[in-house]
């Protein structure tokens, strides 16, 4: 699915505690800091239950990109250097960091917006990126000065520099040279740069089982360090759209592309943003499309995730949404910025919107006996 996003925490007695300092070797686990609410409150209560239970921190940025500070080199607007600034005083030492970029819009395919003076707002790109393919000599020292700029200010173990771009591929696939240099440009810039940071691209895990697009973007996602996976299974009415393979009903609804991943590439994988919806979804596109879901396949879908990232020695597994956000979503319809895009993760959080835990959070738990999980008898 193309994953627009929304963009900006009291402990209980169901949360863990100690260190979540991961031992060598281990699948690193975690979430994004997605906020359920429109407030302060909010962003303090995702931190305090994410925080405890996670050995990822993962900061996804898919808004608009500073182009014109990226070109001159002058200051980013000063909300996004709160946002960077947050992020280094909310991450805990014993945290890895992954940070995720893109240089397009939701649509995957357009540029991203120029960032304006105000977090929300837009300004006009740049004149020299106005209409340039993505392998244009102003894009790829713009977008090369940006990452860098990025990593310099948090300093993440690892990168995604293309979010979902497997949908270029599959929607546009004419379009898809121009992007793929763009990215092993900036693999090649980044690890004369910055070689301790591994660099990835991410790519719909629906869409790469169709085989033209499987053999269109298997070269660039391998000439990154690892191959970053977007993959919401109860979704797949919509690759479905885009003549994307269906998925079978569950559980072979996630196991049959994850079987499949395996086998596709032999590089590092990391699920770089996932989930599972406990209450159905409808959208009004393509005629109508449902999305069901309840909290015993939720539990299902996360227990198998976790087997299969151990089993395969995955790098990272990202949860995306960790808190049902219904709240947050009547307050964009009171304001008039909802779209319909926006309930497709709404209830796929490990805690209600009430901040109550559902029946997977307890197979959460599991990341923290990874030998165990390792050592037991495969389910399938």
């Amino acid at each position: 699915m193309v994953m627009g996003r929304l963009h900006t925490a009291l402990v209980t007695a169901v949360l863990w505690a100690g260190s979540t300092m991961p031992t060598a070797g281990e699948v690193l686990y975690g979430f994004t800091a997605f906020p359920h609410d429109l407030t302060s409150d909010a962003v303090d209560q995702v931190h305090a239950r994410v925080l405890p239970n996670a050995t990822l921190y993962a900061q996804h940025m898919d808004q608009c990109l500073p182009w014109h500070a990226a070109l001159d080199g002058s200051a980013f607007p000063a909300w996004l250097e709160n946002n960077l600034a947050e992020v280094r005083a909310r991450k805990t030492a014993a945290q890895t960091l992954y940070v995720a970029m893109t240089p397009t819009a939701n649509d995957r395919r357009s540029m991203a917006a120029a960032c304006g003076d105000e977090e929300g707002e837009e300004r006009t790109l740049p004149r020299v990126l106005r209409g340039a393919r993505f392998d244009a000599p102003a894009v790829e020292s713009a977008y090369v000065n940006y990452v860098r700029r990025i990593i310099d200010a948090l300093h993440p173990a690892y990168v995604n520099i293309g979010i979902e771009m497997s949908e270029l591929a599959l929607k546009h696939p004419e379009e898809w040279p121009a992007f793929e240099a763009l990215f092993r440009h900036t693999v090649d810039a980044l690890r004369q740069s910055h070689p301790d940071v591994n660099v990835g691209l991410e790519l719909v895990l629906q869409s790469i089982m169709k085989p033209s697009v499987a053999d269109m973007v298997k070269p660039a996602a391998e000439y990154g360090d690892y191959v970053g996976i977007s993959f919401y299974p109860y979704g797949g009415a919509y690759g479905e759209l885009f003549k994307a393979p269906a998925l079978p009903p569950p559980p072979e609804q996630w196991r049959t592309p994850l079987r499949f991943l395996r086998k596709w590439t032999s590089k590092p994988i990391a699920i770089a943003e996932t989930g599972y919806t406990t209450a159905n979804v409808r959208l009004d596109v393509g005629g109508g499309l449902n999305f069901p879901g309840d909290e015993v396949l939720q539990k299902a879908f996360l227990e198998d995730l976790i087997d299969v990232a151990v089993r395969d020695s995955y790098l990272f597994v990202v949860w995306f949404v960790p808190i049902d956000y219904a709240k947050l979503l009547a307050k964009f319809e009171q304001i008039g910025k909802a779209a319909d895009w926006m309930k497709i993760w709404v209830y796929t959080g490990l805690f209600d919107s009430q901040l109550r835990t559902k029946s997977a959070f307890e197979i959460w738990g599991r990341w923290r006996d990874q030998a165990a999980v390792a050592k037991a008898q495969p389910r399938f």
